[in-house]
């Protein structure tokens, strides 16, 4: 829906950067660059479609007690580490057949002759605490200098599954993943939407896709409530996925405004910084996919059904059935036909409500200001 409504406006994607599931959106995309819109996307949605839980991990009622239990008992007794709670063997195997097929065409985008995509970033959270943003690129283009301030190294790759497998390995349930001297987990622990990264490898404008809005929830004080581990572990992660993303998506939108407002005064002989122009596309609430993952579990695995998906059942349990975020939780591990469809529709209905808007072209806060674009979106 929304690359195809892109290419439509003449604003085709040079650039792909992604983070976490972002990162295996962002490789794909950049893959299929090369098709007619419609079609790229069409097989994108289709890798993701034949993902199931058990292409991703093991089933936990017997790798928990067979392989996790165990490992733990020799941590204690301080003859090895337990890296992840499940065992994600099939992960390997599953990157490679659905990625490796798209692996020449990525090349050829990226290092051919026609050079479709100028740019493709993954970024991952390494082993010293830094932000690390891999980055396939011609050679004749540098890689942008190292951050400090928000701890982001750039390093140059050539992007295959282990690089997605890397941005993508959440904490504590998957296994960090070794490329060169470092271990690699999740890049949303520390960069959830890598905005700065964007902008730093040359997006002139941004098409933002969230898993999260890009503004904090009204307080619900008519709903007070006891606090339970539940709550406790929604609440840490919505800090460290959504408050950050919210907070850059805000510095974005005041820069932008504070250059609009110097280059107004400045004459034209005087540089000033520019602005950047994006679309936003995510939910209208925190919870809106966990509540859909909630809907899909109840309509396919309650009851007798939830025989048919003994694992699911199991992770429904030992989240608490009746808590407030179970499908929050839930999400995050729900490999299954059923929910990737809904959250499909989901997305396809942000990106038409924002397109189908008079101008979805934004530079300052909240829409106060707007300004078409002159540039390619990325």
């Amino acid at each position: 829906m929304l690359i195809p409504w892109l290419c439509e406006h003449d604003r085709s994607p040079s650039i792909f950067v992604g983070t976490s599931a972002g990162a295996i959106n962002a490789m794909l995309f950049a893959a299929v660059a090369d098709r007619r819109p419609a079609e790229g996307a069409e097989a994108v949605l289709a890798a993701w479609r034949s993902l199931t839980v058990h292409r991703v991990f093991r089933s936990p009622v017997a790798s928990v007690p067979l392989k996790t239990v165990p490992a733990y008992a020799r941590q204690v007794l301080g003859r090895g580490h337990v890296t992840s709670l499940l065992d994600t063997s099939p992960m390997r195997a599953t990157a490679d057949e659905l990625l490796n097929p798209f692996i020449p065409t990525l090349r050829e985008n990226i290092h051919g002759r026609k050079r479709v995509v100028e740019k493709l970033a993954v970024v991952a959270t390494d082993d010293i605490d830094r932000t690390t943003v891999f980055v396939d690129t011609p050679d004749g283009n540098k890689l942008p200098p190292r951050d400090p301030g928000r701890a982001i190294h750039y390093e140059r790759a050539k992007i295959a599954p282990e690089h997605v497998l890397a941005s993508s390995a959440i904490p504590a349930l998957f296994p960090p993943v070794k490329l060169g001297e470092h271990w690699y987990t999740d890049g949303s622990v520390r960069l959830n939407v890598p905005l700065k990264p964007a902008i730093a490898l040359g997006a002139t404008d941004l098409v933002v896709v969230a898993t999260h809005p890009a503004t904090y929830p009204e307080a619900d004080a008519s709903a007070p409530r006891t606090r339970n581990v539940v709550d406790g572990v929604v609440t840490l992660l919505e800090s460290v996925l959504a408050d950050r993303m919210v907070e850059d998506m805000l510095t974005l939108g005041s820069m932008n405004e504070a250059v609009h407002a110097s280059g107004q005064r400045a004459s034209r002989r005087k540089p000033h910084g520019r602005e950047i122009s994006y679309i936003f596309v995510g939910p209208e609430t925190r919870h809106q996919l966990g509540d859909c993952a909630e809907d899909v579990y109840r309509e396919h695995f309650s009851g007798p059904d939830a025989l048919q998906e003994p694992d699911f059942a199991l992770l429904h349990r030992l989240i608490g059935p009746d808590q407030r975020g179970v499908g929050d939780l839930l999400s995050y591990l729900f490999f299954h036909p059923a929910f990737i469809d809904s959250a499909i529709k989901l997305g396809i209905s942000h990106a038409t409500k924002v397109t189908s808007s008079r101008d979805p072209w934004t530079k300052g806060l909240a829409g106060r200001w707007t300004k078409r674009p002159n540039s390619r979106a990325t």
